[in-house]
């Protein structure tokens, strides 16, 4: 017989996870748009019974009082910037962008950047030992997918190496996939799968540890606003050029379009209560820092993120003509030189219009301080 002490405690448990489940299948409205695979979803708070996440927006880093955290390779392994990398090689390079780029204000010999972790390798955030880091001399950033975008380029890979793109093969391999990925890969407390009672409290502890998290999906929003938080130039957050990959322009400039393969069936299998409760924290996680991304946007002023966003878009789009000129083929982002160079080091850049190549001189020393906040 079960101890009624024991029974209860079981009942209220059992209570508890159906709440947290009811709610974030409740709150996600969200559906995959076939041309932009947007994602839309409610902008309600989070809340699971006595358990809630607090949402609040990411600190602007103030380096009138705490300068940028620039330090030498040499430097404890506590400090320097710190990125937890998905899949994506986007955020990596912005990384090392930001750490060259920063070096040279800050007079480092050339060739010697900031100190940085591993931006290339995918490494969780307790591999990296983020939780230990020195807060005031390093900062921590990551960017992630939309679970399901997360699934879509994760299956993908698998099939160009010969993996059966069918329904049936998409929905087992699927299943099999690692739960909560995402969550576990930028936890700095544990890279466990969590019980889901618990899924709450982490992502509270995630917001409160990192000094920026951004959206794939949202990914030039993104980018800005961390530059507007870091108070970075525009032109330290240009992605490397990626070429198209294949005749079908399977991507756009900082979005993916749904593959050919991906049918009515996958989106269904998607949509599923089974999917959607087996990645429940990474769905959590991603809703919470849409809200939080909103929030932060809010507290910058969004004319203010909207006119960099655009200026940040119009040297993108210069950037990617001049390298899709010098590859010979359609892709996106700047062939940088170097981490070091600019736009105007581009070998064809003399051939630009005055128009553009204005714009890009005008815009090369563009610090994005939020002062007045």
């Amino acid at each position: 017989m079960i101890h009624t002490n024991s029974k209860y405690k079981f009942v209220s448990l059992s209570i508890l996870v159906l709440i947290i489940l009811c709610n974030i299948i409740g709150f996600y409205r969200f559906a995959v748009d076939e041309t932009s695979n947007r994602v839309n979803v409610s902008r309600r708070q989070l809340k699971t019974t006595d358990h809630s996440i607090t949402v609040h927006s990411f600190k602007l880093w103030n380096r009138d009082e705490l300068p940028f955290p620039c330090v030498s390779e040499e430097s404890p392994d506590t400090q320097g910037i710190f990125l937890v990398k998905d899949s994506s090689t986007t955020s990596a390079y912005v990384t090392t962008r930001i750490a060259a780029k920063e070096s040279m204000r800050q007079n480092f010999l050339n060739g010697l950047y900031c100190k940085t972790h591993y931006p290339m390798v995918a490494k969780s955030a307790t591999e990296l030992k983020c939780k230990e880091r020195d807060k005031k001399k390093s900062i921590l950033w990551a960017v992630i997918r939309h679970p399901n975008n997360y699934a879509i380029s994760n299956f993908s890979m698998k099939a160009k190496f010969g993996e059966s793109t069918s329904d049936e093969n998409f929905s087992l391999v699927l299943d099999a996939l690692d739960t909560n990925t995402q969550l576990r890969m930028v936890n700095p407390s544990s890279d466990k799968d969590p019980k889901i009672v618990n899924i709450p409290s982490i992502i509270q502890n995630i917001l409160d540890e990192y000094n920026f998290i951004g959206l794939h999906e949202r990914l030039h929003e993104s980018l800005i606003v961390f530059s507007m938080l870091m108070g970075l130039n525009i032109n330290d957050v240009l992605y490397n050029f990626t070429p198209q990959k294949d005749e079908k322009k399977e991507r756009l400039c900082g979005n993916a379009i749904l593959p050919t393969w991906f049918t009515l069936q996958k989106k269904a299998f998607l949509q599923s209560r089974d999917w959607i409760t087996n990645q429940l924290g990474d769905f959590m996680l991603y809703k919470t820092v849409n809200d939080v991304l909103d929030m932060t946007i809010d507290m910058l002023g969004r004319e203010k993120v909207k006119r960099n966003v655009l200026i940040y878009e119009h040297l993108l789009s210069i950037g990617s003509s001049l390298s899709n000129n010098l590859m010979q083929k359609e892709g996106c982002g700047v062939l940088f030189p170097t981490p070091y160079s600019d736009i105007d080091s581009l070998e064809n850049f003399k051939y630009l219009k005055d128009a553009p190549k204005s714009f890009v001189l005008q815009n090369k020393n563009l610090l994005l301080k939020t002062n007045g906040l």
